[in-house]
This record gives structure tokens, sequence and C-alpha cells, in this order.
């Protein structure tokens, strides 16, 4: 039986929230503004692979959020992932995972 996986390199951003941060530069209505028009910029330039908060079902939330996004290497992925607006201010810090994505068939 041929091999019929396919395997996409990618990089995972798993984001927590820093307890003593500086303020943020701005109210948190517009950080979310912020943080939704980078990512907004990143899926237009075809980088963002996923995003979203750390949610179950019900809504409650189990930490901050997971950023997966496309680049040359993990040091590009981590400059990338720095950029998000509540990085950039100190509040979140990513950790960045490589992550070699591989599925079967079509």
């Amino acid at each position: 039986m041929a091999d019929t996986r396919r395997i996409d390199q990618v990089y995972l951003g798993i984001f927590r929230s820093n307890a003593s941060h500086p303020p943020l530069p701005a109210g948190r209505e517009e950080m979310m503004k912020r943080h939704h028009d980078y990512l907004q910029d990143l899926q237009g330039k075809g980088i963002l692979y996923a995003a979203g908060s750390n949610k179950d079902v019900t809504g409650e939330r189990h930490g901050g959020g997971i950023i997966v996004v496309r680049a040359k290497s993990l040091e590009e992925a981590r400059e990338i992932l720095g950029r998000e607006p509540f990085t950039a201010a100190g509040e979140r810090t990513p950790e960045v995972l490589p992550w070699a994505r591989s599925w079967f068939g079509e």
C-alpha cells in the first residue's frame, strides 16, 4: 500500500499571560482590535494557519490562546509571533514549537 501521508511544516505558538506585566499601551478593547487586525494581516499574507483562544465547549477559558503560522524557520516564527500586539506589549509570552502536521488521504 502506498504511503499517502502529507506533511505541512508549521509553527505553533502557545500563549500564556504574564502575571506581572507592564501596563498595556491602550485599553483592552483597542488591544483586541489590534490583535484581530494583526491576525487578519497574517491571513492576508498567507502566514496564518489557525488561531483561537483556549476555551472548551462551555466557553470556559483554559489559559491564553494558540496561533499557528507558516514560516521558513523556528526563528522566523518566533519573530512573527513576537509582534502579536499583546506579546509586544509584554502581557503574553508564546512558547513556539515546530509542528510537522501530517495527514493521510486527500
